[in-house]
């Protein structure tokens, strides 16, 4: 059995992706949510082709599940392609300028694809580093009846990086049976945590896997197991879609659990930084939630800033229908009762059935949630948006009515992930298919409007290298909306170790960049030191540029 169909059984058994699983495809036909062209919540007509942008790898399908933007405003999206022959899958990374073009300084013409000397692999997710390197796992079938996490770690050229694993190159082995890694999440020190499903070989049961690795590439042995962690959901079957590190160094892994495959509900496991569960949190380190009774599941957990966390997914309506699905839980893991209706809160989209993906927050706090939609009666998917204010409430001046679907090739075209921009336009990534073969897919990459900030500050890189006793220059480039022309203010950072600004105050400016000295005093400690420079334009809008210094 090759890898391909070890995802799809384990899939299938799972009832991993139920939501794209029973939706069907079909003709094209006109988007369920028309928007105007320049209202929060558009096509930004400013990227590829109308805010579309396909991209083909030369094989038979090509889909994308991870996207993170760079410091420097590129965009760099994760997933699998399939080659000329049947399930013939290998990583797969595109990288797009600003404008939605393939950056050519990144792989072969702005792409790369990986592949695995023990087998077939495909990548789920992806995260960028402090210094740039590209992280992506996903899992490898090393024989028909095993698979493993996957991981690779690119330079920022889309090279692999030889520091890491073997070759740029490495797995995680939690013993017999089918292991997906779903999610990443990079540590303050640099440390990698992964989280997805460790499934028995006879698919009678699953749970929860966690892995941390160093640097390096290595398992972490203070972590867990020799590395790995496998959280009680106090479930058969249950496993993670989504991890999340809280400003306290636990980790939250979100996905399901339940009785049996028909019985799932949202679920969240929170670890210590040993690896252990957290006794603190729910009942024994898990919480589950249910919706409808029917089947739910969580994609990801995002820390607030005030120690709750917002989980975002789908909740089972009925038979093949379903509802974006957002919860919110206090620090303890007790449903947060001031959000939606007891903590709890289901989106019905007029007209079809609806799933939520992944999700990311606003500086302001509204939630974007992305995933797909597929209008009743028809056959087709298309990608799906919703934006909620902070308590919960859909933004009524996003879309229509907080809500927006965007129809591409009238088959199938799910988004599978999203990220914000720095000045507030989304990106969402996923694929789109061409014909009924089930073997046309591109990467699918769109953006919309935001509709905040007419600017946004970028740096042409994201982290720099000075001696003690030196300065080190750093010119912060204001990126301005067509019209824009007035005043931004570019403040430094209020303080940092051992270094000095010049000049120390803001500068206002209505030049297309500023530059500031960083003067590093010989006493300074060594290392990497984050720095963020907020803008802010005369009429209140904000946007931040965070530079890594290390000083040596």
């Amino acid at each position: 059995m090759k890898a391909v169909h070890l995802r799809k059984t384990i899939m299938l058994c799972a009832l991993i992706f139920f939501p794209l699983s029973s939706l069907a495809i079909g003709p094209k036909r006109p988007a369920a949510h028309d928007i105007d062209l320049e209202a929060a919540g558009s096509l930004d007509p400013g990227f590829g082709n109308g805010g579309k942008v396909l991209t083909d790898f030369g094989g038979r399908a090509d889909e994308a599940f991870g996207v993170a933007i760079q410091s420097d405003r590129r965009i760099v999206v994760a997933g699998r392609t399939t080659g000329t022959a049947p399930n013939d899958t290998t990583f797969a990374l595109a990288r797009y300028n600003a404008d939605g073009g393939l950056d050519l300084s990144f792989g072969s013409g702005g792409k790369v694809t990986t592949s695995f000397p023990q087998g077939l692999s495909e990548a789920w997710t992806l995260a960028i580093q402090q210094d740039g390197k590209i992280v992506v796992a996903g899992d490898l079938g090393v024989s028909s009846s095993h698979a493993v996490f996957a991981v690779a770690r690119y330079n920022t050229n889309g090279a692999l990086d030889p520091g890491f694993g073997a070759g740029g190159l490495t797995t995680v082995d939690f013993g017999s049976g089918f292991h997906t890694a779903n999610a990443i999440a990079i540590e303050s020190d640099g440390k990698i945590v992964l989280a997805g499903s460790v499934t028995a070989p006879s698919f009678a049961s699953s749970q929860f896997g966690v892995a941390r690795l160093n640097a390096d590439g290595t398992l972490d042995s203070g972590f867990g197991n020799g590395g790995m962690a496998t959280g009680s959901a106090n479930s058969t079957f249950a496993g993670a879609y989504g991890v999340s590190i809280q400003p306290d160094g636990k980790i939250v892994a979100a996905g399901y659990a339940g009785p049996n495959r028909n019985a799932l509900q949202m679920s969240l496991v929170r670890y210590l930084g040993s690896g252990a569960l957290d006794a603190g949190f729910g009942t024994g380190g898990s919480v589950s939630t249910g919706f409808f009774g029917l089947g739910d599941q969580a994609r990801d957990a995002y820390p607030l800033a005030d120690g709750r966390l917002l989980v975002v997914g789908t909740a089972t309506v009925a038979q093949s229908h379903f509802n974006v699905a957002l919860a919110r839980y206090n620090p303890d893991g007790r449903l947060d009762t001031s959000f939606g209706t007891a903590g709890k809160l289901a989106t019905e989209f007029p007209g079809g059935s609806a799933s939520g993906s992944r999700a990311v927050l606003q500086p302001d706090g509204k939630i974007i949630v992305a995933g797909l939609f597929s209008p009743s009666g028809k056959t087709a998917v298309q990608s799906a948006l919703a934006r909620y204010d902070a308590d919960g409430t859909l933004d009524q001046g996003f879309g229509t009515g907080g809500l927006i679907s965007t129809d591409v090739n009238g088959i199938f075209d799910p988004a599978r992930a999203v990220a914000l921009q720095a000045d507030g336009n989304i990106v969402v990534a996923g694929d789109s298919q061409k014909t009924a073969d089930g073997y046309s897919q591109d990467f699918l990459v769109l953006r919309y409007l935001g509709g905040s900030a007419s600017f946004s500050l970028a740096l042409s890189q994201s982290s720099v290298t000075g001696d003690r006793g030196t300065k080190v220059k750093i010119t912060i480039s204001i990126n301005r909306i067509p019209g824009f022309t007035g005043n931004v203010t570019v403040t430094p950072p209020d303080s940092a170790q051992g270094v000095r600004f010049k000049p120390p105050d803001p500068i206002a400016t209505t030049d297309p960049s500023v530059a500031f000295k960083l003067k590093i005093a010989a006493s300074a400690p060594t290392g990497p030191q984050q720095l963020t420079f907020t803008g802010k334009s005369d009429d209140g809008q904000a946007s931040t540029a965070t530079v890594t210094l290390n000083i040596q």
